[in-house]
This record gives C-alpha cells, sequence and structure tokens, in this order.
C-alpha cells in the first residue's frame, strides 16, 4: 500500500501517435519513449474516449465522455465544456496544486482552463521543441519550492500540419528540413502492415517518422531536466497521445486504429514498484481519477472514469471489462456522424447512428496505387479517409479481435457470433442508459459557440 502523498504530477499528451512506437512493436526511432516505458508501466490495451483531438483530450480532462462533457467536436470550431463541468485543473487548484500549463492546450481557447500559470501563446506555435524550453525553465525557477505542482504539457508534434506541406521536402525552411533535419531515409520507412506499402504512403511516413523521432528527443530533455533539477524522486510523468494515428481507417474513426493510445506512466522514485507491460482495458477518461488518486485528492462520485493508480502501485485492481468510445462531431455542426461503441478484450461491437455513413474502404480493398481513389472519383470523408459513397456503413459492426487485428472482417451477420453481438449490444444500452446519452433517440445536448472556424489541418 502507497502512503498517499501530494506527488507532483507532469502530464504529457502529443497529438495524432496512436501506438507508432518502438516499445509498441513499430520500426521507428524514438529511443526515449522507449527507455522511459522499460522504466515504468506500458499500457498495451490504452484507447480514447472520443476518436478525435478535442473531445478526447476533454475526456481525459474531465473523466467524462464528451457527451457529457460538452467538448463533442473541435474546439476552434467553437465546441466548449459544457457549464458547471469541472476539470482536473479545478481540483488540482483546490487541492493546494500549483497548476502550470505549458504547449498545446486543445480543450479550448487560450487562458480559459483556469491554470495558475499558462504558457501558451500560440496553439499553433506549441511544438515539442518550445513546450519543452517553457518546462524546463519553469523546474529550474521552482528548485526549492516544497509546494506540489500539477504541469499539463501539450505537444503539436506528431499532428500532420507540423509536416505534411506538400513543399515540405523540397523546402530547406520546412519544418521537416530545418527542424527535424529531413524525412527518414526510404531504406528505413516503416509501413505497418495494414497500410499499402506504395510511393505515397512511404512518403507520408517517413515524414511522421522523423517528426517522431524529434518529438522523442525533446521528451528526453525534459526527462533529464527533471532528474537534474531534482524531481525525480517525487514526481509521477505519464506521456500519452490523444488517438490512433492519421491513416485509414485510423483517427476519426472507432476501430481500434483510430482509437489505440499510447500510454505509458513512470511513478516517483520513491515509490518501489517493478516496471511492467499491461494489457488490461484502459481509456483516457480513467486519466482524471488517476490524477486525483496520484495526488491524494477526492475522486467525485460522478465520474464515469475510473482511476488506474492501484494498476501501477501493486494495490488490488479490478480492470475493465470492457470500455465503451464516440464519436459525434469531426469539427463544425455540419460533420455530425454519431457512432457508439464497445469494446471488450475479445470483440469490437460498432453501432452507427447517423445519416453520413459513408462506407470507410478497409485496407484489403485498397488497391497497391493510392491515386486510384481520385481516378475513380472517391471523396474523403471526414478527416482524411477514402469511402465509398456508394456505400453505407451498416447499423452494427461486431469484429473478433482475437483473429482479426485491425477489424478488416464484419460478423455482425455470422450465427456463430450471436451470443457475443447480443452482449455488447446489451453492454452500450446500458452505458447509454446510465451516462445520459442523447442517442439513439435525443439531438445533441450541446452547440459550439462561435469559432474561428480555423481547421488545424491547414
Amino acid at each position: 500500500m502507497i502512503e498517499p502523498k501530494k506527488w507532483n504530477i507532469l502530464y504529457i499528451v502529443c497529438h495524432d501517435l496512436g501506438r507508432h512506437l518502438g516499445c509498441y512493436g513499430a520500426g521507428v526511432t524514438s529511443p526515449h519513449l522507449d527507455a522511459f516505458a522499460e522504466q515504468g508501466h506500458c499500457f498495451t490495451k490504452a484507447f480514447c474516449s472520443s476518436a478525435v483531438c478535442s473531445p478526447s483530450r476533454g475526456c481525459a480532462m474531465t473523466g467524462l465522455p464528451a457527451h457529457q462533457n460538452g467538448v463533442m467536436g473541435l474546439t476552434h470550431f467553437g465546441w466548449r465544456f459544457a457549464p458547471g463541468i469541472r476539470t482536473v485543473v479545478d481540483e488540482m487548484n483546490d487541492g493546494g496544486y500549483d497548476t502550470i500549463h505549458c504547449g498545446l492546450s486543445h480543450e479550448g481557447e487560450e487562458g480559459e482552463h483556469r491554470y495558475g500559470l499558462d504558457f501558451e501563446n500560440s496553439w499553433r506555435s506549441r511544438t515539442s521543441e518550445n513546450a519543452v524550453d517553457d518546462c524546463l525553465a519553469i523546474l529550474r525557477t521552482r528548485q526549492g519550492n516544497d509546494k506540489p505542482f500539477y504541469m499539463n504539457v501539450g505537444f503539436q508534434d506528431v499532428h500532420s500540419c507540423t509536416w505534411k506541406a506538400d513543399d515540405a521536402r523540397s523546402n530547406p525552411t520546412s519544418r521537416l528540413n530545418y527542424i527535424y533535419g529531413g524525412a527518414t531515409p526510404d531504406e528505413e520507412v516503416f509501413v505497418p502492415e495494414d497500410i499499402p506499402n506504395n510511393p505515397s504512403h512511404r512518403d507520408m511516413l517517413s515524414r511522421l517518422q522523423a517528426n517522431i523521432k524529434h518529438m522523442d528527443h525533446h521528451f528526453g530533455r525534459l526527462i533529464k531536466g527533471l532528474k537534474k533539477y531534482g524531481y525525480e524522486d517525487n514526481t509521477l510523468v505519464i506521456f500519452t497521445t490523444d488517438h490512433g494515428l492519421h491513416i485509414p481507417r485510423g483517427k476519426g474513426t472507432l476501430y481500434d486504429r483510430g482509437t489505440e493510445i499510447t500510454l505509458l506512466a513512470r511513478l516517483p522514485s520513491a515509490i518501489s514498484t517493478t516496471p511492467s507491460t499491461q494489457a488490461c482495458l484502459i481509456q483516457n477518461i480513467d486519466v482524471m481519477p488517476t490524477l486525483l488518486e496520484a495526488a491524494s485528492l477526492p475522486i467525485p462520485e460522478y465520474l464515469v472514469g475510473k482511476s488506474f493508480w492501484p494498476a501501477m502501485t501493486g494495490d488490488h485492481y479490478q480492470p475493465h471489462s470492457h470500455i465503451v468510445t464516440e464519436w459525434n462531431y469531426g469539427g463544425s455542426v455540419e460533420d455530425f456522424d454519431p457512432v457508439r461503441a464497445v469494446r471488450t478484450n475479445d470483440y469490437l461491437y460498432i453501432r452507427n447512428f447517423g445519416d453520413r455513413r459513408h462506407y470507410c474502404l478497409p485496407t484489403p480493398e485498397i488497391p497497391a496505387d493510392y491515386d486510384w481513389y481520385k481516378r475513380e472519383g472517391l471523396p474523403q470523408f471526414g478527416i482524411g479517409h477514402w469511402c465509398d459513397p456508394e456505400r453505407r456503413r451498416a447499423d452494427e459492426e461486431l469484429y473478433d479481435c482475437r483473429s482479426d487485428t485491425y477489424q478488416w472482417y464484419d460478423k455482425i451477420n455470422d450465427a456463430q457470433y450471436g451470443t457475443a453481438r447480443a452482449h455488447c449490444a446489451s453492454l452500450l444500452q446500458k452505458y447509454m442508459e446510465e451516462t445520459d446519452d442523447y442517442l439513439p433517440d435525443g439531438t445533441p445536448p450541446f452547440q459550439p459557440t462561435a469559432g474561428n472556424g480555423i481547421c488545424i489541418e491547414e
């Protein structure tokens, strides 16, 4: 049993990473994060609760699903927390913590989250190098300060807007060349088996991998600074991301590739625990109660999330038997496509509710020539996902994750899976009733305020 103490907390969240790191089996250069995973706890079945940037981060900050906390779409389209919603920052402020924010905050507009210190200047400029510079400056000036801190650190990396520009390769002043040192050489590009290995994808992944290497370097700087300035003994460090990779059937969908997240945690070195790799189901609405328990602060009873602090400290922990994920809006109110999903250890069950349910092409149907899409005139749907406008996603989908890792083969009409289908459907129905979900018969309870309409993809 770990004695209660107000440990410092350093919570780091990056964009769009999924589990694309060496410690999760990807052939990319991420030595500092890989070493960090070996020193602490690596969760291999962690998922976001809503598969797009702002809603996912809102879930982590509130311990509530998006349909309860109000951030149901992207904040730059005006989505905000519902009135009265408290975040982990509010709880830390009331619990005697200094609260600090560095880098990108994509849960709302700058300065809205009641941090005691907020070093966000512009969400477009908050890359890993800038955020880490600010963090290190704060850690240096806090030496000798015994008051515990909660520091939230947001990286814009590895969002495609940092490396995707068409002239990135040829422009010597692009971030790809000037900051990252150029794209990863072609012979070193790692192509996951569920992505067609073609020139277009290799080019995309070569840029992404360069950004991952860059971010990993600055993460390493931050961890070294934590030790240099004397915080290693008394600081919990969590590194995570908001959702899956920006690939077909990834970000913006409720397939595993869209909801899977990196989740790495290292306890204060003053706590004697054994590093571990854990395959228990975690959802990122579990983050807020976990941080509160680590801070020895009360966990509000209304939270839907569940603390996984005991899973790291060796105390009794009852893992989730299943988790529920959701999608409401990609951004604006015109991008409404409500979906819910239940993920158990064995199955993924998806329920599609909306009218804009274009069929997302699974990888076995993607030709080797990526340009085939354009020649065939197939449109992009949502956040860069190619779709077939002549086909619609079914009302329900069911995938056997034990044998179908990437959820390519829908078993919803297979009689062999009738029991699993009924069980997952009942779990979803119960969850929707308990969390007062507006689906299946209601209308969305929240609408965005006036946003700037700027798309982060631009």
